[in-house]
């Protein structure tokens, strides 16, 4: 992390303004954002296809989904996140292939979640948009 003149901010991962995370903790994040409180949000493409919330300093935030992780089944890849005004998180990717069959749903398309709460074990889906673009 990096402040305004370009400086690594102290404050952030091991006091030199880099977080270190074990190997096996990230496969290949696509999508990041910034919420109101300073924790970042990444999505990381893996099998699971988790959403991660870290606290400011870059550590794990475990209050967030399940130990810090949330699942999008209903996307085959999280490809861009948002934060709504009201803290939700907006994630958007490609329908899963037996999401988009089971819904008659054209296999490739394209779809946008949002994520009622923030925090806590349970977050609840509501799709807001399934778009019928072919891939």
């Amino acid at each position: 992390m990096l402040d305004a003149q370009g400086a690594p901010v102290p404050a952030f991962g091991n006091g030199d303004g880099i977080q270190e995370y074990p190997p096996e903790f990230w496969n290949q994040f696509f999508a990041m954002d910034v919420d109101a409180n300073g924790r970042i949000l990444l999505a990381d493409q893996d099998p699971d296809l988790p959403i991660k919330r870290l606290l400011p300093d870059g550590s794990l935030d475990e209050s967030f989904g399940v130990g810090g992780y949330a699942a999008a089944p209903e996307l085959a890849d999280v490809q861009a996140l948002a934060i709504a005004p009201d803290g939700a998180i907006i994630a958007a990717g490609q329908l899963a292939a037996d999401y988009a069959a089971a819904n008659e749903i054209p296999v490739g398309s394209l779809g946008v979640i949002k994520f009622e709460g923030s925090a806590g074990p349970d977050i609840p889906l509501d799709t807001l948009f399934e778009g019928g673009f072919e891939p």
